[in-house]
């Protein structure tokens, strides 16, 4: 919860609005709806699909999206090379350190600060 509070705070400083779903599923409907995102972060352990499956998905119909991709456990060289091919630009282990969320967001948006 600390994380997505401080998520919020640095995205909306930034002007960028966010929206924090924890079910892959709702993040599939609400593109469907809101064709205008640029990032989605999501952790790689979901309980109806992983963050791999969630990716292909909206990279199907949604190929400009970018991905961030978070875990508390190691992910194998073959799904972060399939990650890659799919948009994910970076990948965070937990525990997250917040400096490394902002600079990667910052990275991928290129915000001028």
């Amino acid at each position: 919860m600390k994380y997505l509070r401080l998520a919020r705070s640095f995205l909306k400083k930034n002007n960028l609005n966010a929206v924090f779903l924890t079910d892959p599923t709702k993040v599939l409907e609400m593109i469907t709806l809101n064709k205008h995102i640029d990032i989605i972060i999501t952790d790689f352990t979901m309980p109806e699909m992983n963050g791999l499956e969630l990716m292909h998905e909206i990279n199907r119909d949604y190929p400009w999206i970018k991905f961030i991709c978070i875990s508390g456990f190691d992910i194998d060289d073959k799904k972060k090379e399939a990650m890659i091919k799919l948009n994910c630009k970076t990948f965070l282990t937990k525990p997250l350190l917040i400096q490394d969320f902002i600079d990667c967001i910052r990275e991928i948006r290129n915000f001028a600060f």
